[in-house]
């Protein structure tokens, strides 16, 4: 860790994605909240695992797109594809990914 990194995130500034899986390892912990809602739950997941949509979408074997739509609230999932979300969420719960264990 720099010193400009301390100073970036004392003034705001926020890190890319793709580096939370690291800066969780160092902190030892996840410091971001699950929430309930499954939609939020499901970003969440995408975010602490430093996932793009496309990676997301080749863990759950869904488009990349739709996946958006669903995270972005253009549309919500029915209630089948609801279940599949939550089924994903306890599997991946389950059996995290080894890089973070």
């Amino acid at each position: 860790m720099t010193t400009s990194t301390i100073w970036y995130w004392e003034h705001g500034w926020t890190v890319g994605q793709r580096h939370l899986p690291r800066i969780m390892a160092l902190l030892g912990y996840n410091p971001i909240p699950c929430p309930d809602d499954i939609l939020e739950r499901l970003a969440w997941y995408k975010q602490v695992n430093g996932l793009s949509l496309e990676g997301l979408g080749k863990q759950m074997g869904r488009d990349p797109e739709q996946l958006a739509d669903w995270l972005t609230g253009r549309h919500r999932p029915c209630r089948r594809n609801r279940k599949e979300i939550e089924g994903f969420l306890i599997c991946t719960a389950r059996f995290p990914s080894p890089k973070f264990r």
